[in-house]
């Protein structure tokens, strides 16, 4: 039998996020975080509000990568896909470009989203994850 811990809502806390992993009694092993009997899922918001956008990130794709977790993304990656995704016309962006908008990721663009090669990076790792509404 399969058991699972669900992580939700991290916004780029990553040393948070390390020592729950840690606390549930996952270690760090080649490079990603694995538990001997339990897989990790991943209920989506990895961005925002502090400046470990690309820690979480990385360390949540590490560990899908190496199939000791789970993840889909949550509104968070969601908004900052459609915010640097362009329609069909490939002018109109899927998020509007507003004060609001660009205010809700804000975080994630400086910390991520400096130049078009990082911006191409961090968005080619978030859109693979599944995505849905319940």
């Amino acid at each position: 039998m399969n058991q699972y811990d669900i992580i939700d809502d991290i916004h780029a806390h990553a040393d948070i996020l390390q020592a729950l992993l840690k606390k549930l009694g996952y270690q760090q092993q080649n490079g990603y975080y694995q538990h001997p009997a339990q897989k990790a899922v991943f209920l989506g918001d990895f961005i925002d509000s502090d400046q470990q956008n690309r820690r979480v990130i990385e360390l949540v794709k590490s560990m899908v990568e190496q199939q000791a977790a789970y993840a889909i993304l949550g509104n968070h990656e969601y908004n900052a896909i459609c915010f640097h995704t362009y329609g069909a016309d490939g002018k109109t962006p899927l998020r509007a470009h507003s004060q609001k908008t660009f205010s809700n990721i804000n975080s994630f663009y400086e910390n991520i989203i400096l130049t078009p090669k990082n911006r191409k990076r961090s968005l080619t790792g978030l859109k693979p994850c599944p995505y849905f509404w319940s």
